[in-house]
């Protein structure tokens, strides 16, 4: 990775100076005051980071090759599409368990109204009908028989911030105030961005010893990522390329108050690496485990990674990517459905101000803005009730 500092007057100007010579893709590393030497460059210093890669020539496949990557794409989509049917055969499965049933959303234009908007949001349909289905037994009716709006509203919200799950912690009970903390997760869902943004904001405020471990030695430059964080930090760094060198290095570092371990991305396939892996996380106790999950992946996605890892026994779900979403519901939904608490949100790249310790009140927030998206909600309800 390239660095390069920018100057100027406010932390504002720095940056857009920085977006407009090196691009979106710049990351945000560090912004701090300009020290006496470099005054006359402007009042505030903004380092950003640009990852240097070489434009690599696809490689040339030998005859024949082309029907055999074309077969192999067929039967991976074929797989897929009978994990998504046999996902679809649970969903009517479990539907049957709720009370209310596609008859009632058809005759009840207000629940209809409710359960789409909640799909928008990015809940499951099965709980979706379920959080309905409440909604419905809680709310009184008029005269004429038609549902009160707003007690409906007001059963959804509560159902939900019941049901929210958090968190808000690092490191698991050990000796003295030492806390180990390692991230887990698919293939881009930002864990080495959430480990520096939490070692900088909670590691570097406590001012104890720390260590930053990588085992990520699948991506090219990883290491080197983490390692250039490290120096920025001025903290201890190591490089582990193997499952062993990593229970080596958390000897090694025993005294240090803090070690945050960050992993490489497994896919389905790596079988043999998670389980490896988690044995390992398994024998030390210590070690609180974090699944770090992108909030922009689909349900689906979240679901089955969820599933992929549950291997490593993770305490926690910590998600990124806030910033490039509006739907919110995952927040809720996938804590809930694997009984685990959020711990910390995380939106944009600037360190380490871009992350946030998850609370009732903020998940609470952004998931209900989503499903009263078209506000005024008694003009939407009526609406739907006047189309049907």
């Amino acid at each position: 990775m390239r660095l390069k500092s920018y100057f100027a007057s406010s932390v504002e100007a720095a940056i857009q100076q920085a977006r407009r010579e090196l691009g979106d893709e710049a990351l945000l590393l560090n912004s701090r005051p300009a020290n006496k030497e470099a005054l006359h460059l402007g009042a505030f210093e903004v380092v950003f980071g640009v990852a240097e890669t070489a434009a690599a020539e696809p490689p040339k496949l030998p005859p024949g090759a082309l029907n055999e990557a074309s077969s192999r794409q067929i039967l991976n989509d074929l797989m897929a599409l009978k994990d998504e049917l046999a996902r679809m055969r649970g969903v009517v499965a479990r539907s049957g368990a709720f009370s209310i049933s596609a008859g009632s959303l058809l005759r009840e234009p207000e629940l209809a109204a409710l359960f789409w908007a909640m799909l928008e949001a990015d809940l499951p349909p099965e709980q979706a009908q379920e959080l309905v289905a409440m909604a419905e037994r809680r709310a009184m009716r008029d005269a004429a028989g038609r549902l009160n709006v707003g007690q409906l509203q007001g059963a959804i919200r509560q159902q939900i911030e019941e049901r929210i799950l958090v968190a808000p912690e690092l490191g698991n009970a050990g000796p003295g105030h030492r806390k180990r903390i390692a991230f887990v997760g698919p293939p881009g869902a930002g864990k080495t961005s959430a480990l520096v943004k939490l070692a900088a904001s909670h590691g570097l405020r406590s001012r104890r010893p720390m260590q930053l471990l990588s085992l990520d030695t699948v991506r090219i430059g990883a290491g080197e990522q983490l390692r250039t964080y490290a120096v920025i930090l001025g903290v201890g760094f190591t490089s582990c390329d193997s499952i062993q060198s990593l229970g080596q290095a958390l000897d090694e570092h025993r005294q240090k108050d803090w070690i945050w371990i960050d992993t490489p991305g497994l896919s389905r396939r790596d079988r043999d690496g998670r389980e490896e892996l988690a044995a390992l996380l398994a024998s030390r106790p210590e070690i609180d485990v974090h699944l770090v999950l992108s909030a922009a992946m689909r349900t689906a996605d979240l679901l089955d990674a969820v599933e992929r890892h549950a291997v490593f026994r993770p305490s926690k779900l910590l998600f990124t990517h806030l910033d490039e979403t509006e739907s919110y519901g995952p927040l809720f939904s996938i804590p809930s459905i694997a009984g685990k608490p959020l711990s910390f949100l995380s939106a944009g790249q600037g360190i380490p101000e871009d992350i946030e310790s998850a609370s009732v009140e903020r998940v609470l927030s952004l998931v209900m803005q989503r499903i009263w998206a078209q506000a005024p909600q008694q003009a939407w309800i009526q609406g739907a009730a006047a189309g049907s």
